[in-house]
């Protein structure tokens, strides 16, 4: 296993993780449904994988607010390679490669309770929310994470 930074280089890489999602049932709601310019600005900001045996298995963008803020804007894992714990292998590493007292923020689907337990379990709290803002009417939930200095 090794993450690394991701660029430019791994668009395909990323879009065929995203592929497989898209036969889930909220592939839209939960808001992966990313064009492929956005995924060509997020992998030109800070983009971090996670590799196993030279294939990449999940990917983390995170967007600079500021020095020491920055939003988590998306992050997926192959459909084949869930629930074994590479998105929380991944979290951790990236968060060494951001600057000592980082802070995240993130908005999840109200009803992607999988996604609320993750961020949960390594430390984000719930802050707020937004009405009506995903496709579905469904609110975001708002949460930050703050990391020790």
């Amino acid at each position: 296993m090794q993450v690394t930074s991701l660029n430019l280089s791994h668009f395909n890489e990323v879009e065929k993780i995203l592929e497989g999602h898209k036969t889930q049932s909220n592939f839209v709601s939960f808001g992966l449904q990313w064009t492929e310019k956005q995924i060509q600005e997020a992998l030109k900001a800070k983009a971090f994988g996670l590799w196993v045996e030279q294939e990449l298995i999940a990917f983390i963008f995170f967007r600079a607010l500021g020095l020491h803020l920055f939003e988590l804007d998306l992050m997926a894992t192959h459909i084949d390679k869930m629930h074994k714990n590479y998105m929380g292998q991944l979290f951790m590493e990236s968060l060494k490669q951001l600057p000592s007292g980082t802070e995240i923020w993130l908005e999840v689907h109200q009803d992607n309770f999988k996604a609320q337990g993750f961020y949960k379990k390594h430390g984000f709290l719930k802050v707020g929310e937004r009405n009506s803002y995903y496709p579905d009417g469904k609110k975001a939930l708002l949460m930050t994470f703050k990391q020790h200095q």
